[in-house]
């Protein structure tokens, strides 16, 4: 089982993170559901008591008519997905809200570990890359300069144009007018 003070300091690295930076009804939708996820009230998870509680409506909500959950919920792991791609790379601890679902789930994961490199020969492939890189860039745009020069055109002419390796019956009915096709 996981510490709570360990789940809350991770909460509030999420909340004070870019994705959640200008977004307060992301911010108290996760709060919230964090926070009742500590204590397994299936009641205050739903959808209908998180628009009271979060989003301020009023006892006539209907979650048929209003879809602002759905929404903020889709949101809010969109946001969840962004940081932990992002910023929270290199966390330990995952706070999750499944899909049909308003309840977070807590997940360790282990960092995985980095053999150690040597030096000497991380530098010679690194400038073996960096050169190759170069050249094809440079071929790139080379190719790309010669492409869009006035008075070229984007495909080759029919004459420049070499024959493709799986030869069409019509190409090869004219080199060889009795030949079976070859494939």
């Amino acid at each position: 089982m996981l510490e709570p003070s360990a789940i809350r300091a991770e909460l509030d690295r999420i909340l004070s993170s870019t994705p959640f930076a200008a977004s307060h009804r992301s911010k108290q939708f996760l709060r919230y559901i964090v926070e009742n996820s500590f204590d397994n009230t299936h009641e205050s998870l739903k959808e209908y008591a998180i628009a009271i509680a979060v989003f301020d409506r009023d006892a006539s909500y209907d979650p048929a008519i209003d879809a602002t959950v759905r929404v903020e919920a889709g949101r809010l792991r969109s946001r969840l997905r962004d940081y932990y791609a992002g910023e929270g790379r290199k966390d330990t601890l995952i706070i999750n809200v499944p899909k049909g679902a308003y309840r977070a789930t807590f997940v360790e994961r282990p960092l995985p570990e980095e053999p150690p490199r040597s030096s000497a020969n991380f530098r010679l492939l690194s400038g073996w890359r960096r050169t190759r890189t170069l050249r094809s860039w440079r071929r790139g745009i080379h190719r790309r300069n010669a492409r869009n020069t006035p008075g070229t055109s984007q495909r080759p002419t029919r004459r420049n144009r070499r024959p493709s390796f799986r030869m069409g019956r019509a190409w090869l009915r004219r080199i060889v007018p009795n030949a079976e096709p070859l494939y």
